[in-house]
């Protein structure tokens, strides 16, 4: 949803990208009514440069960054509209910074930049306005009521360095939905080559990534033959006849076949390492239930792929890439039980009135301890594999019955 509020797209286009119908989107209370406002808000790294689709360069201000934005929905004429009645970019000053501490202090210094307080983007009780950087900076205004996209996806060029930046950084979070059919089938030679949400031009971004190094092939052989044993080498034919890129792999016994006849699993984990090898993606990467297809004795393999996608700020050697997350949804308590505690959340719903989604974190005390706080709750590791565990679930059921 932030990355459609950020791309070119009104409001209703934006929100017409997820399920259901707008009105449907926003929380119904209990008395059958639905609330009128909707409210996000991220914190997030940007990288210190960044370039604009004219190819200027710029240097941000300031790479710690919270952006908020608030939607309300009017009835116009009879018709459901959606306007932007809040919306703010500013710097993350050092004091309220606590995620930064988990970068090493030996490597801050290249991730982190604070040359900015004042905002990128604020809003008062009659206008939006979007601040230029710099000591001449001035403000331009947009009146509150008639916005119907965000003032953050109007920004195209580098004269809003730091707020452009910030764009093109939530454009860069994708929901991945790889899709074996489409994963299966060659790519025209003339698709894009950042890798598409349903997968279906990996043959294109594979090429594309040889085309840049030359060594890259050695590098996603290895990682694939690392987890699908038999893989040897994988390689990508070009069809001049049919102006196609055909991904190929070659088994241990020098057989060879094409990514028409592989197995959803093997290519579902041949995107994971294709995204892992591709420095040019960058942003987060969300996938539900990666385990899906995939032989249960290969999730520690698939866990380490999906960590190596993402940065390692322990990793002096990644100081050179860009910021890459990834975010996963799992119903699997084996995957759980192969991830450290501190990248697990539990995400549930309580049951105070008004009843809220929260997030839990994780201990491997044998008792959690909780907060004050009845509405947050913390959770073992063992409680959430226990959650997940259906055969626990369903004898938990049947105590409960005999009860």
């Amino acid at each position: 949803m932030l990355s459609n509020l950020a791309g070119d797209n009104t409001l209703y286009e934006a929100f017409r990208q997820n399920r259901g119908e707008i009105t449907e989107l926003f929380t119904i209370s209990q008395d059958g009514k639905r609330a009128t406002e909707m409210r996000f808000a991220v914190e997030m790294l940007i990288k210190k440069d960044v370039t604009d689709q004219l190819g200027v360069d710029a240097e941000v201000s300031a790479t710690r960054l919270h952006y908020e934005v608030e939607i309300e929905r009017k009835s116009v004429q009879g018709f459901e509209r959606l306007f932007v009645k809040h919306e703010s970019l500013r710097a993350i000053i050092e004091d309220n910074d606590e995620w930064y501490k988990d970068i090493p202090a030996r490597n801050r210094q290249y991730w982190i930049r604070r040359g900015r307080r004042s905002p990128y983007i604020s809003t008062d009780n009659k206008n939006i306005y979007k601040h230029q950087e710099g000591q001449k900076g001035g403000k331009q205004q947009t009146p509150l009521g008639r916005i119907e996209r965000t003032i953050l996806s109007t920004i195209n060029s580098v004269s809003f360095p730091t707020a452009y930046a910030a764009r093109q950084e939530m454009l860069s979070w994708q929901f991945f939905q790889l899709e074996p059919v489409k994963l299966r089938n060659p790519s025209g030679i003339y698709v894009p080559t950042m890798l598409s949400k349903d997968g279906s031009n990996l043959a294109a971004v594979l090429q594309r990534m040889t085309r840049e190094d030359e060594f890259v092939l050695m590098d996603v052989s290895r990682d694939m033959a690392n987890l699908v044993p038999g893989i040897r080498k994988i390689q990508v034919k070009t069809l001049p006849e049919k102006e196609e890129f055909l991904i190929q792999a070659e088994t241990l016994d020098e057989n060879v076949f094409s990514s028409r006849v592989l197995s959803d699993g093997t290519l579902r984990l041949m995107a994971l390492v294709i995204l892992k090898n591709d420095p040019s993606h960058a942003g987060v990467l969300c996938l539900e239930e990666p385990e899906n297809g995939v032989n249960p004795s290969r999730l520690k393999k698939i866990v380490n792929v999906l960590r190596d996608i993402a940065t390692d700020f322990n990793d002096d050697t990644q100081n050179d890439t860009v910021p890459r997350q990834v975010l996963v949804s799992t119903h699997s308590p084996g995957l759980i039980s192969l991830v450290e505690k501190t990248s697990i959340r539990f995400m549930y719903m309580t049951n105070l009135m008004p009843r809220h989604t929260q997030v839990g974190s994780v201990t491997d005390e044998i008792f959690a301890d909780n907060n004050n706080d009845l509405t947050i709750k913390n959770f073992t590791r063992y409680e959430i594999e226990q959650y997940l565990d259906a055969s626990a679930y369903v004898n938990k059921l049947e105590e409960l019955t005999a009860l």
